[in-house]
């Protein structure tokens, strides 16, 4: 026997998930919020900055001077010869940049109670990295990075 009720099925509760942009140095996959990030674009030639020990050189993008910050040297991993690199632009505030990495995958959809904090000393140089998920099929860890942390490590707010 069926019974009709005027109520409403009560609708699964909705996961807490952010989606953000995945990229790789080398071996490592990281990640960018996907809010942060304005686009991807494929490596241009950049004119050096003298003197800027983290903005490895500017290029001009839709009219604006846009530093470009090679996140390997940022995070000390051996240098990788020019091939298909990509951009990624991202913008915290008035602050914008570009990041140099190897290639872009894909992205991502994480669950927020998945994401594991890091605990940073404070005599950490820089603690842009916020925490870290495996990433789902295949439990890969990715390093979540945090833009603001990010720009304000380099010093690129001096370009905007």
């Amino acid at each position: 026997m069926q019974v009709e009720t005027d109520q409403m099925p009560e609708a699964e509760p909705q996961e807490d998930v952010t989606q953000v942009i995945s990229f790789r140095l080398g071996g490592e996959t990281f990640a960018l919020d996907i809010l942060d990030v304005q686009e991807i674009i494929r490596e241009q030639c950049m004119t050096r900055v003298p003197g800027s020990s983290s903005v490895n050189g500017v290029i001009h993008l839709r009219g604006k001077v846009l530093p470009v910050i090679a996140l390997r040297e940022f995070f000390g991993l051996a240098a990788e010869a020019p091939g298909s690199r990509r951009i990624v632009v991202v913008q915290k505030g008035s602050a914008v940049a570009g990041f140099l990495v190897d290639s872009v995958p894909e992205v991502l959809r994480i669950a927020n109670r998945d994401i594991c904090p890091l605990q940073h000393r404070k005599t950490d140089k820089c603690d842009a990295v916020s925490g870290a998920v495996k990433a789902k099929p295949d439990d890969r860890q990715v390093m979540l990075l945090d833009t603001d942390r990010l720009l304000k490590a380099d010093d690129s707010a001096r370009y905007r």
